[in-house]
């Protein structure tokens, strides 16, 4: 997993904007991460893989190091960056990075099976919501971040499983 690159920038860009498209009063927003479909034959599961490490190393080290220390200023600079480069629009609200960045952690809860665990696709592997009500929008927002780094070690995990399963048959 790179941390060298600010984990804030590391979604989608539209994603940003989603804050302002949510019903007026949400509070809260519950994700699942979810396998959807295998494009290998003979594949109906995944095997739950990289969890633990992706929290530790993206949510808290990587925020923790390449956000929430840093100075703000530098923070919504990189953000206005990003927003002018990817809208051509300087002037995008941007007032909850700021908000994060004020609170100094991520509001989330993230429940998931154990790892090594083989989940049918379809089915749920692991779920995320925000814990306090004005960061609603930051459940979503992580997904890009989810889906980049978590769907590599699940995948290898699979195959590696696969491969042992053909193994110990002969």
């Amino acid at each position: 997993m790179n941390n060298n690159v600010s984990p804030h920038l590391k979604h989608d860009s539209y994603k940003d904007h989603h804050k302002f498209q949510y019903p007026d009063k949400t509070q809260l927003v519950f994700s699942t991460w979810t396998p959807r479909k295998s494009r290998i034959k003979g594949i109906n599961e995944v095997v739950a893989f990289g969890f633990q490490a992706f929290i530790q190393e993206q949510l808290i080290d990587a925020f923790n190091d390449h956000f929430f220390s840093k100075d703000i200023n530098q923070i919504m600079k990189e953000n206005k960056d990003l927003m002018t480069y990817a809208f051509n629009n300087p002037d995008y609200d941007l007032s909850h990075i700021k908000e994060l960045h004020e609170l100094g952690y991520l509001p989330i809860k993230i429940c998931a099976v154990d790892e090594g665990t083989s989940v049918p696709i379809r089915v749920p592997m692991l779920t995320i919501e925000n814990t306090l009500p004005e960061f609603y929008w930051l459940t979503n927002w992580l997904e890009t971040l989810m889906s980049a780094e978590l769907w590599l070690p699940c995948t290898t995990a699979t195959i590696s499983k696969k491969y042992r399963e053909i193994l110990e048959k002969y």
